[in-house]
């Protein structure tokens, strides 16, 4: 009887010892969760070995990462998404301040893009608003997002609106563009009077506008920096910030099918499929689309799209709307029943 007590005094020393014991970082206090550096997680449905995959809906990562859909892929980072934007800031911020910098090597092609993007903005207005950029244009605003160091406001914004707004994330690119633009300054060649009012540095994530005060926002290359509920979000914010008529110009980077990620820049590159759909979910109707011819040799293709509101059936110009669809200029991409989750309330 003594022995068998003895014996249990033991067994419960040895587990008290043990449960008391300090950890292996010698802290003597309990780690937790909190603690560690946070890792990104496989997604819950991540693809087992020999699962066939919608290829117009499944994506891949640099590092090897398969993802059934961009939803198990944004499911895997919510817990990091403010570093995945830091990331991708910090590699803008180390690239340089010009406008082969911006274009990764590509500013051979800067006239050529500008070309086509005017090309498109002239196009959509012949026919939209048609005949009011050319009178009035000296007088609207114009909004480029992601605007980096103010490549496209120099070369095309200036010279049709009389008044523009940037919004940029990265500070280098943002000190540039200031040292360019700001204080009034009037850039060479465009027409006196036209200037940039407003540098504003912060993500589109982060952005607040004034209500109904652009009658275009220009937006290239920089929605594949944006989670999908982002890019949601941005356009329904930025919509409250067009005029009544007013229009998105759209150029992004597209992939054949389905999307590729890029981590080292924190980057998704979508396919028009998947980005129509952002668009529809928006409650945005797509006026325009064309593909551009001014692209490296090897790269991903780049797209062009003119975006305004989808209109209400009680819209007076319902009928115009009606005109353009049966035309076949006009479409509005059905968002998806999971997209409709990130309107917001």
């Amino acid at each position: 009887m003594i022995s068998a007590l003895a014996a249990a005094v033991v067994i419960i020393a040895i587990i008290t010892t043990r449960l008391l014991q300090p950890s292996a970082g010698g802290s003597g206090t309990v780690e937790t969760k909190e603690d560690k550096a946070w890792q990104p997680l496989p997604p819950k449905d991540a693809p087992k070995k020999g699962t066939r995959l919608n290829p117009e809906e499944a994506g891949y990562s640099t590092d090897g990462q398969v993802y059934k859909s961009l939803y198990t892929l944004w499911q895997a980072e919510q817990h990091s998404m403010e570093e995945w934007y830091d990331r991708s800031v910090a590699w803008w911020d180390k690239q340089d301040p010009t406008n082969d910098g911006v274009m990764l090597g590509s500013g051979h092609l800067h006239d050529a893009d500008i070309r086509e993007s005017r090309a498109l903005l002239e196009k959509t207005y012949s026919w939209w608003e048609a005949g009011k950029l050319a009178e009035h244009g000296h007088t609207w605003a114009a909004l480029d997002a992601g605007a980096g160091i103010g490549r496209v406001t120099k070369a095309l914004l200036l010279h049709l609106f009389g008044r523009v707004d940037l919004v940029e994330p990265s500070a280098a690119m943002m000190a540039q563009a200031q040292a360019d633009l700001g204080s009034s300054a009037h850039w060479p060649g465009t027409p006196e009077g036209h200037k940039v009012e407003e540098l504003m540095q912060m993500g589109l994530q982060e952005a607040l506008f004034q209500p109904f005060r652009y009658h275009v926002v220009w937006v290239q290359e920089c929605l594949m920096y944006l989670s999908d509920e982002d890019v949601v979000k941005f356009f329904v914010k930025a919509r409250m910030g067009l005029e009544h008529n007013g229009v998105f110009f759209v150029k992004e980077r597209v992939a054949a099918r389905g999307f590729q990620v890029d981590r080292g820049q924190a980057r998704v590159t979508r396919s028009r499929h998947l980005l129509e759909r952002l668009f529809g979910t928006a409650e945005l109707m797509v006026l325009d689309h064309a593909a551009a011819a001014a692209v490296p040799r090897g790269a991903h293709g780049v797209h062009m799209w003119t975006l305004t509101r989808a209109p209400p059936k009680s819209n007076p110009r319902q009928q115009e709307f009606d005109a353009a669809y049966a035309a076949g200029r006009v479409r509005k991409p059905e968002p998806s029943e999971q997209d409709l989750g990130w309107l917001p309330e």
